[in-house]
């Protein structure tokens, strides 16, 4: 009985996120509405503690808990998304490195959230400099909130575009800031995890903000 028992109890996440979801990004802005930097982001870094999939979704009659997972790899699928969001000046002259620490959608009540947690690098030769880690999130509200996770994932990248637009006009590299390539894919992960079961958990055990809200047009 133990071990039948046992045996369950592993199974039971197993069988709870067999389903998978796939966010399928689209309705990118108008050309004429594109951003225009004098920078390319050369290099996305996945180093998220799970790179299996980007959190959860509730699909369907009775709201099915699923994976949520792009078609393609994460650095893939965000590099796509730069590519539709800007035009690029011409004499591009800085090159930027984003290190993905943490991603992930996730939903409950008809409230969609999303999490990403990025630190932007400037290149310089051979060196990377830290310019800042950027803490991004998206709140949206629907009733098939699902659909609204690609225009969550488009704008969070937006801001994030944005946001390195700002850091670039002041920034000047200091030593401090300064790391290698390799030095900075051999830094650990972070100690903690954000996967689906983590993301289900507080959905449903922490209070829901109001905060910040996205209301999708």
């Amino acid at each position: 009985m133990l071990r039948a028992l046992t045996l369950f109890a592993l199974c039971v996440p197993v069988l709870l996120f067999s389903q998978v979801h796939y966010v399928k990004l689209k309705s990118f802005p108008p050309k004429w509405e594109r951003i225009e930097v004098a920078f390319i982001i050369s290099e996305i870094l996945d180093r998220r503690v799970d790179t299996t999939n980007i959190g959860y979704a509730l699909t369907g009659v009775g709201n099915k808990l699923k994976v949520a997972k792009f078609k393609k790899s994460l650095h893939a699928e965000l590099k796509r998304t730069v590519d539709e969001l800007v035009l690029y000046k011409e004499g591009v002259k800085d090159s930027i490195v984003l290190l993905v620490r943490e991603f992930n959608v996730s939903e409950l009540d008809n409230i969609g959230r999303l999490n990403a947690l990025v630190d932007c690098y400037k290149k310089q030769g051979g060196d990377l400099y830290k310019m800042k880690s950027l803490d991004l999130y998206k709140e949206y509200r629907g009733i098939d909130v699902t659909r609204y996770h690609s225009e969550a994932v488009i704008r969070t990248m937006k801001d994030l575009l944005g946001e390195i637009i700002t850091l670039l006009e002041s920034y000047q590299g200091q030593e401090a800031d300064r790391i290698s390539r390799v030095e900075l894919l051999r830094q650990p992960r972070p100690s903690f995890v954000i996967d689906t079961a983590t993301q289900l958990k507080k959905a449903f055990t922490v209070p829901m903000s109001s905060s910040s809200p996205m209301i999708p047009g």
